[in-house]
C-alpha cells in the first residue's frame, strides 16, 4: 500500500497538478475558443470510457503493475504533444485528446484496483483520507509553481518540469506486487453488478458533475473574470490546501460516524458554496471559493467514497470499470452544458448545485 499511496502521491499529486489545472487554460492561450475546449475534453473522455476496458483487457494479460508501466509511457506521450501544440493545431488537438484519454484510463484503472484489494473494510474512511491527502500534500504548492512557471518560461517549460516528475513517479512500481485481473466480458455478469451496485452507479453520475465542476469549470470561469495564469495557480493551491487540511479533520473520525449524514452534511454546503460562487466576481472572492470547495468536497467525498470502495471489494475491477460509464457520462454532460453556456458560464455552478440535492435521498444499503 505504501507504494502505491507514494507513486500516487508524486505522479497524481505533485506532476499532475504542476499541469492539470492548467490544460484549459493553455489551450486558450493558444487561440482555442471556449467551445473547442469543451469538445477536446470530451474527446479526452470518451477515450478514457473506452480505454477503461483496454487497461482491464492488458492488466488480464500482463498485470496491473505493468499496465501502470505502459501508462507512463502514455503519458510522456501526451506532454510531447501537449508542447507540439504551440506549432501546429487542428486534428492535433484531438490526438492530444485520444493520448491524454489513454493515459488516464491506464492510469485510475489499475490503481483503483490496486487500492481497493489493498484497503481494509473497517478502517476504509481512513485509509481513503490518506490515498486523498498525500496527493494533497505533496501536490500542494504544485499549481503555484505551475502557474509561475507557465508566465516565467512558458508552457513547454512546465510540460518539461511534469515529465520530470513522473519520471521519479516510476521508480516506486519496482516494490508492487504483479497482481492480475480477471474481468469477464460478459452482459450476464455486467447485469449482475448492475444489480448489486445501482444505487452507486446513479449516484457516480451526480457526484462527477459537482467534481467536473470544481476541477475544470471554476478554474475556467475564474480565468475568464480574471485573466491571470497566476491567479489560477493560487486558487489550484488554496483548493488543495482547504481539501488535504479537511481530509485530515473528517478521515480521523469517518469511520466512527453516520456517513450518510455527513456526505449530506457535505452536499449542503456545497450547494451553498456554489451559490456564493455564481454570484463571485473579484480574485478575493475566487479565492475564499476555492478554500470553502475543497473543505465541503472533501467533507462530502471522503464518507461517499468510503461506502463506494467498501462496496467495490465485492466485484473488484469488474465494478471499478464499469463505474466508468456514469463517471465519463456525467463529465461530458458537464462539457456540453459548457457549450450550450458559454456565454453565461457561471450557471454550470447552479445546476451542480441542483444536483447535489439528489444526496439527500441516496440510500446504499438497498443493494447490498
Amino acid at each position: 500500500m505504501r507504494n502505491i499511496l507514494k507513486m500516487h502521491a508524486l505522479s497524481s499529486g505533485f506532476a499532475g497538478a504542476l499541469v492539470n489545472i492548467f490544460i484549459p487554460i493553455y489551450l486558450l492561450t493558444l487561440g482555442y475558443s471556449l467551445v473547442a475546449v469543451m469538445l477536446f475534453l470530451i474527446v479526452r473522455h470518451a477515450v478514457i470510457l473506452l480505454s477503461a476496458f483496454g487497461a482491464v483487457f492488458v492488466s488480464n494479460k500482463v498485470g496491473l503493475v505493468r499496465t501502470l508501466w505502459i501508462r507512463f509511457g502514455f503519458l510522456f506521450l501526451y506532454l510531447f504533444l501537449l508542447y507540439l501544440l504551440q506549432r501546429e493545431d487542428g486534428l492535433l488537438m484531438y490526438l492530444v485528446a485520444i493520448v491524454g484519454g489513454i493515459e488516464t484510463a491506464f492510469y485510475w484503472i489499475p490503481l483503483n484496483v490496486l487500492f481497493t484489494r489493498y484497503a481494509q473494510t473497517e478502517r476504509m474512511a481512513k485509509q481513503m483520507s490518506h490515498f486523498f491527502v498525500l496527493p494533497e500534500v505533496a501536490g500542494l504548492f504544485a499549481p503555484l509553481i505551475g502557474g509561475f512557471i507557465a508566465v516565467s518560461l512558458g508552457f513547454p517549460a512546465l510540460f518539461v518540469f511534469a515529465f520530470l516528475a513522473n519520471i521519479g513517479a516510476i521508480g516506486f512500481l519496482g516494490g508492487l506486487k504483479q497482481e492480475k485481473t480477471n474481468f469477464q466480458f460478459s452482459l450476464r455478469r455486467f447485469k449482475e453488478i448492475w444489480h448489486r451496485n445501482k444505487t452507486y452507479f446513479v449516484s457516480e453520475f451526480f457526484d462527477n458533475i459537482t467534481e467536473e465542476t470544481v476541477g475544470i469549470i471554476f478554474p475556467i470561469v475564474a480565468y475568464l473574470s480574471l485573466l491571470s495564469v497566476t491567479d489560477i495557480g493560487s486558487i489550484g493551491t488554496l483548493l488543495s490546501l482547504g481539501m488535504m487540511i479537511f481530509t485530515l479533520l473528517i478521515g480521523r473520525f469517518a469511520d466512527r460516524y453516520d456517513k450518510k449524514k455527513m456526505l449530506r452534511l457535505g452536499a449542503l454546503l456545497l450547494i451553498a458554496t456554489w451559490l456564493l460562487a455564481f454570484w463571485t466576481q473579484s480574485a478575493i472572492g475566487f479565492y475564499a471559493v476555492s478554500i470553502l470547495l475543497g473543505f465541503f468536497l472533501r467533507l462530502f467525498l471522503i464518507p461517499y467514497n468510503a461506502l463506494l470502495y467498501a462496496s467495490a471489494k465485492t466485484d473488484d475491477a469488474q465494478f471499478l470499470v464499469l463505474r466508468e460509464f456514469p463517471v465519463i457520462s456525467a463529465r461530458i454532460f458537464v462539457f456540453a452544458l459548457a457549450i450550450l453556456l458559454a456565454a453565461h458560464l457561471q450557471l454550470v455552478f447552479l445546476v451542480a448545485a441542483l444536483t447535489l440535492f439528489y444526496f439527500f435521498f441516496f440510500n446504499p444499503r438497498r443493494n447490498t
